[in-house]
């Protein structure tokens, strides 16, 4: 006969919020008796994917990442989408085509920064 251990244990972290829910909320248990902030393993994998220890192993970053992560640099450098939204609009109006309005439960822009990006 097997026998099967689950071991639940507290771990410290640094202040920080490193997890969040969909309403951007810490998110949080009951853990003996008190409440406690949670880390999700989808929050730990993640960070595991991501450190420079995996990246070495894996023999470096995934080629899709680093094409995302270029691609959104020169988009915030050249600010290229403050010009093609407009031309996107004229091409749905020109189609008679209403621009579609944001979800209800998109968030506005956090930080407004009109200051230039990059050197």
């Amino acid at each position: 006969m097997s026998r099967f251990i689950q071991i639940h244990m507290l771990t410290s972290y640094p202040p920080a919020n490193l997890n969040r829910d969909d309403l951007n909320h810490p998110k949080t248990a009951m853990m003996g008796g008190k409440l406690r902030l949670r880390i999700s393993s989808q929050c730990l994998k993640r960070h595991w994917r991501t450190s420079d220890a995996f990246q070495e192993a894996k023999g470096g970053p995934s080629p899709e990442r680093a094409v995302r992560l270029e691609c959104r640099d020169v988009f915030r450098k050249s600010r290229i989408l403050e010009l093609i939204i407009p031309e996107i609009e004229d091409v749905l109006a020109a189609g008679e085509i209403d621009v579609p309005e944001p979800p209800p439960d998109a968030l506005p822009i956090a930080i407004q920064d009109d200051t230039e990006v990059g050197e």
